[in-house]
């Protein structure tokens, strides 16, 4: 099976389940749903908050965790990973582990454990990340047009990139040496390659898609 992680925002309804808005803030949640050629096998929610969290990833890759190690003389391990990675309008990101629960392979249920947050600072909040295969860098694009480099090793921006509008799609490349950004007005991919340890864009890689036909 494969894995569908979906994330949802309801909102609030007041106390007596009728009209929607004058409950509080919304209801947010990530579910991950298990897919075969016979469809949808299981669901499960494992994540629920307050805030909208309009940017998600979902990556199976190496991620260095700092649990403890049996080896006294390790004390970070890595290890192959599904990581859930989720950006919300407040600027917040949360990087989760995603495992399995129970042994029902017809069924399969699944949880997710809080790895790693970190807040990003700006008005325009997170509405896209991404976590690099090697697991040494989350991206985080906002609104105002920035894309933040946050190194997993600190969990501190590093460096920002700026593009000319909003940013709702960016994504690191296989071996993340490249990171591509889409333009949410005029179709173009900015690619940024990674030079020194740190991205920047190349413009003789900017790529315009072409008009949707009419």
């Amino acid at each position: 099976f494969s894995l569908l992680a979906l994330s949802t925002t309801e909102r609030a309804r007041d106390a007596e389940g009728g009209e929607e808005g004058k409950g509080g803030g919304p209801r947010s949640s990530v579910t991950l749903m298990a897919m075969s050629d016979r469809g949808v096998r299981s669901s499960s929610v494992v994540l629920t908050q307050t805030a909208a969290m309009p940017a998600m990833a979902f990556r199976s890759g190496v991620f260095e965790s700092k649990e403890e190690s049996q080896d006294p003389d390790v004390q970070v391990q890595t290890k192959r990973r599904r990581v859930l990675v989720v950006g919300d309008a407040a600027g917040n990101i949360r990087v989760l582990y995603v495992k399995r629960k129970g042994r029902d392979e017809d069924a399969p249920r699944f949880w997710a454990k809080e790895a790693a947050t970190c807040q990003v600072e700006g008005e325009g909040g997170v509405t896209a990340v991404d976590l690099s295969p090697d697991g040494k860098w989350i991206c985080a694009g906002g609104l105002d047009g920035s894309v933040r480099l946050i190194r997993t090793s600190t969990w501190n921006p590093d460096h920002v990139l700026r593009c000319p509008h909003p940013v709702f799609s960016a994504a690191f490349s296989p071996d993340a040496s490249l990171l591509a950004v889409d333009d949410s007005l005029d179709g173009s991919t900015f690619l940024h390659q990674r030079r020194s340890d740190r991205y920047s864009l190349a413009p003789s890689l900017v790529r315009r898609l072409p008009p949707l036909p009419r």
